[in-house]
């Protein structure tokens, strides 16, 4: 949906200020989209997931400035771009924009487990063969399933996506999770444990990051989730310190 400035429905979008896609394909309709971000230009990028032939399929698609689906964008004629990451059902629930107009998906990806998941797309959402496997990354985090939930493009090039690992294959509970890659897909050896860093930060295992961001100095990553300080779960937030060209501060907990 497209406000005007005065809060009211903008009839010049869509149909009276309304969008409706159905994104996707199989014998089920199911997509839900995540994530929201407006290329230079004006031009609408939505990305999150939809049913393909068999499983939910990480989804992005593009909208021009009236909300007219643009058919340009993927290489298939529909403005639709549908990627299976693993072999089960995968769900996208952030996007992240390069300078270079490639497009960053960030979620989770399930085959013989569930872990965090990256797609990255040309500008014109055509999977970015330079990136990862075809354009695609999948990171196991911790011993159960790993989420993202949150990505961030930092200076020179890398990614940082945040989210949640289940601490066990059996016992229930989750600690934050973050995952650094360079541009290419490979994994930041300097952030973390090699690239990956698991931790409970609150007195319980039941902890997530929903959202990260940079602040302006371009110095520190700043992530906000949930944790159970004491009985109840409440409100969390993370400072990760970005210290020259490579991680080295760790995380301050602030609730």
């Amino acid at each position: 949906m497209r406000y005007a400035a005065d809060g009211s429905l903008d009839g010049t979008f869509g149909m009276g200020g309304k969008v409706v896609i159905d994104a996707s394909v199989g014998p089920t309709s199911d997509s839900t989209a995540q994530a929201l971000l407006i290329q230079p230009g004006g031009k609408l990028l939505v990305a999150g997931y939809a049913q393909g032939t068999s499983n939910s399929e990480f989804m992005v698609l593009r909208l021009d400035k009236d909300g007219t689906l643009d058919t340009t964008f993927g290489g298939n004629n529909t403005g639709i771009v549908r990627t299976p990451v693993g072999t089960g059902s995968d769900y996208a629930y952030a996007m992240a924009l390069q300078p270079d107009g490639k497009i960053v998906l960030a979620g989770q990806a399930q085959s013989s487990s569930i872990d965090f998941g990256l797609v990255r797309y040309e500008a014109n959402g055509v999977p970015d063969k330079s990136f990862g496997n075809g354009g695609v990354v999948t990171t196991p985090v911790g011993p159960g399933e790993d989420i993202a939930y949150s990505l961030e493009l930092m200076p020179w090039g890398r990614l940082v996506a945040a989210g949640s690992a289940r601490i066990s294959t059996t016992a229930q509970g989750s600690d934050i999770a973050a995952v650094a890659y360079n541009a290419d897909g490979s994994l930041d050896r300097y952030f973390g444990d090699h690239g990956k860093l698991m931790a409970q930060v609150t007195l319980h295992p039941d902890e997530v990051i929903y959202g990260l961001t940079m602040d302006a100095s371009r110095t520190h990553l700043w992530a906000v989730g949930a944790g159970v300080p004491s009985t109840a779960r409440d409100f969390l937030v993370l400072e990760i310190g970005v210290p020259d060209t490579i991680f080295r501060d760790g995380f301050e907990v602030v609730m």
